[in-house]
């Protein structure tokens, strides 16, 4: 399996489950005293991806697993 292909699949459970690093698990989680995001809104698995005005994804969810060159790109800096 390419690295690419995995980090998708861990991306694409993370968004299904809402489990992963968004400040509402690191919340429920008690790593963190707010489950908000920089831009204001809760910040949640698919908030990162579909709606966030400073993270989003054009194209959300479906644009990320067609794993197209910008999807690719998005997936492999978000977090840097």
């Amino acid at each position: 399996m390419r690295q690419v292909d995995l980090l998708l699949d861990i991306i694409a459970k993370c968004i299904r489950t809402e489990q992963g690093h968004c400040s509402a698990c690191r919340r429920k989680w008690r790593l963190t005293d707010t489950d908000l995001c920089p831009c204001g809104e809760t910040q949640t698995m698919s908030h990162i991806v579909e709606s966030c005005p400073l993270t989003k994804l054009n194209g959300g969810l479906s644009r990320l697993h067609s794993a197209d060159e910008d999807a690719v790109l998005w997936l492999t800096s978000y977090g840097s």
